[in-house]
């Protein structure tokens, strides 16, 4: 009897985490899988707009014979996209590894600064960041400048061309000052990761290494780095998803350009799994590099 008891105390527990969990589940199904489905049905078909709604009609991969030999944006976008990972994100996950490692240590102010740099997450999304540069863009433009990051160094180069300094020198030294902020503006995140996982870090392990007459240096490739390794895995997907899904790259405003103002809904669909495909094999290209490192380094 009790055991008949507790199997039917289980079932009942089972069916109640089912009810919890069934929204979620439908939202799932609706809103993600549903779409998702739709999205490839689409981007093998053509669609039209008849009295009945939608009406699509197989035509296998026109489309996206269209995008890849016929389109002459399509191809140099996927370049660009690819070229911003690499040159930003090896830039965003080293400046957010040194101000974690800033930020674990104790000094007067540290909650403050923890606030500041975590602050751009809450406050602006990338699509916000976006419009703001555009925004600044467009006065710039009506001013005669092009410059259109969203920090312009005004005082410095004001600073600069007050002490006499070459005009090319100044620009070279604001366009880095405005890109050193807009990198720490997209690292909010990584910082947090960085942060919680230097603090998950036993100082025992630091203790027994100083004690071995290891100093920081040694420490920090030897313990800390190791440690990280996971997180730096973390850190570079989300870096990586963040810049192919930003409001500001080519692919997506091509796609949206598609969709939206040329109505061409089967051909957007077309780009966007092409471009889906891209960010698959970068990831997977991540995970085999970075990824099977990550073992040797759990504790």
């Amino acid at each position: 009897m009790k055991i008949k008891s507790r199997s039917s105390y289980e079932k009942r527990l089972e069916r109640y985490g089912i009810m919890f969990i069934l929204p979620w589940l439908i939202g799932l199904v609706l809103f993600f899988i549903k779409p998702i489905a739709y999205s490839l049905y689409y981007s093998f078909s053509s669609i039209s707009f008849g009295a009945d709604g939608i009406e699509s009609a197989w035509i296998g991969f026109k489309n996206y014979n269209e995008i890849f030999f016929e389109n002459t944006e399509y191809l140099p976008a996927l370049l660009d996209a690819f070229k911003n990972i690499v040159s930003e994100v090896p830039l965003i996950l080293a400046i957010s590894l040194f101000l974690g490692l800033i930020l674990s240590k104790k000094f007067i102010g540290r909650t403050f600064s923890r606030v500041v740099l975590f602050l751009p997450v809450i406050i602006a999304s990338s699509i916000v960041i976006t419009l703001l540069k555009n925004d600044i863009f467009a006065q710039n433009i009506m001013k005669g400048d092009v410059n259109s990051t969203l920090f312009n160094a005004t005082g410095i180069t004001s600073m600069l061309n007050n002490m006499n300094v070459p005009s090319k020198i100044t620009e070279a030294l604001t366009g880095v000052i405005n890109n050193i902020f807009d990198l720490i503006w997209q690292s909010g995140i990584q910082i947090l990761l960085f942060l919680s996982a230097i603090q998950s870090i036993p100082k025992s392990f630091y203790e027994a290494a100083q004690i071995e007459g290891a100093n920081a240096w040694i420490s920090f490739w030897k313990i800390t780095f190791p440690m990280l390794l996971p997180t730096v895995l973390v850190a570079t997907v989300y870096s990586i998803i963040d810049s192919f899904t930003g409001y500001d790259n080519p692919v997506i405003k091509l796609i949206d350009v598609a969709y939206k103002e040329n109505m061409r809904y089967a051909y957007a669909s077309a780009m966007s799994w092409g471009y889906f495909v891209l960010i698959m094999i970068v990831l997977a290209l991540v995970f085999f590099f970075v990824g099977r490192n990550t073992k040797h380094s759990e504790y």
